[in-house]
């Protein structure tokens, strides 16, 4: 939940870079909360393993795509965003993406009790 407010925070104050680094490790620790439920911990280390895990889980139709979707894409976006390797992290929606995070939380939340 830190993550997330610290990202409506980032938003709120137009700091973009921090925005898509909180949204990033928001995005994978509920992924990572969602999936621990299901896997070994071990099969969850890694941004890559917890990506293509997210990924199977919702081509089985056990979580919305566009979970799987938004934590790819934002973690494509994250080195231009912290690296400023490029500037395609101002392009995005960045409401779209706290739209995304809360509906993830709410979710994880549900999918915990």
């Amino acid at each position: 939940k830190e993550f997330l407010e610290s990202a409506k925070e980032n938003y709120k104050n137009n700091r973009l870079r921090p925005f898509f680094e909180n949204s990033f490790a928001c995005a994978e620790l509920l992924t990572g909360a969602l999936l621990i439920q299901f896997f070994r911990i071990e099969s969850l280390k890694g941004h890559k393993n917890k990506s293509e895990k997210i990924k199977t889980w919702a081509k089985l139709g056990n979580v919305k795509e566009k979970y799987s979707t938004s934590l790819n894409k934002l973690l494509m976006l994250r080195p231009s965003a912290r690296y400023l390797s490029s500037t395609e992290f101002k392009k995005e929606d960045q409401k779209e993406y706290l739209s995304l995070l809360d509906e993830m939380y709410d979710f994880v939340e549900k999918s915990l009790s």
